[in-house]
């Protein structure tokens, strides 16, 4: 399936495409992540960057200009889980578009999230 889309973002872009960046539920250990970049790998890219779902959705807010770097924590809360991410994110240089950032802790609760909230 991955290498489907691949193919299909690949053709969309006219070019090849060998870099992909993965968002990971928080609460996924180490084995899990290691289980998503293989996957990626086997369906041909190169290269695989995984990111926490919670770390993906803050750095579409728009950042502040500070001469130091901003911590936060981004709590993600869907159907049936709860991800948490404490993460720090500042720019390389005053006015830089890329952000860059860095996981301070990431975690999560498979029992704690839409359905498990509702019902108490």
């Amino acid at each position: 399936m991955l290498r489907m889309i691949q193919l299909a973002a690949e053709e969309q872009a006219g070019e090849q495409l060998t870099n992909v960046v993965s968002s990971v539920s928080a609460y996924l250990d180490a084995i899990h992540v290691g289980i998503t970049v293989d996957t990626a790998k086997r369906a041909s890219f190169s290269q695989v960057e995984t990111i926490p779902e919670p770390m993906a959705a803050s750095l579409t807010r728009e950042l502040d200009e500070t001469p130091r770097p901003l911590n936060f924590m981004v709590f993600d809360i869907s159907a049936s889980t709860l991800g948490v991410t404490a993460a720090e994110v500042w720019r390389s240089e005053p006015g830089a578009s890329d952000p860059k950032c860095y996981c301070l802790k990431n975690t999560g609760d498979t029992h704690i999230g839409g359905l498990d909230m509702d019902d108490r």
